[in-house]
C-alpha cells in the first residue's frame, strides 16, 4: 500500500532538476524567452517557459541544477 501511495504522490508532485537553460531572444530584442531541459533522474524533457517567469531566471532563483516541484 505504501508503494502505491508513494508513486501516486510522485505523479501529482513531481520533483525535477533543471539541467540546461537556454535564453532565446526574439528578432526585435524586445522579448526574451527561456527554454529549459528538465530531468527526474531517469527521463528528461524540454519546455518553454512563460515570459511571466523570466524574473526567476534573471535574479538566479532558478538556475542550472536547481530542484523544482
Amino acid at each position: 500500500m505504501y508503494e502505491q501511495t508513494n508513486k501516486f504522490d510522485q505523479l501529482n508532485h513531481p520533483v525535477l532538476q533543471v539541467i540546461k537553460i537556454q535564453k532565446i531572444s526574439s528578432g526585435d530584442n524586445r522579448s526574451t524567452k527561456y527554454r529549459i531541459t528538465l530531468t527526474d533522474g531517469k527521463y528528461f524533457t524540454k519546455a518553454s517557459v512563460n515570459i511571466q517567469l523570466n524574473k526567476m531566471f534573471e535574479n538566479g532563483e532558478i538556475k542550472t541544477n536547481s530542484i523544482i516541484e
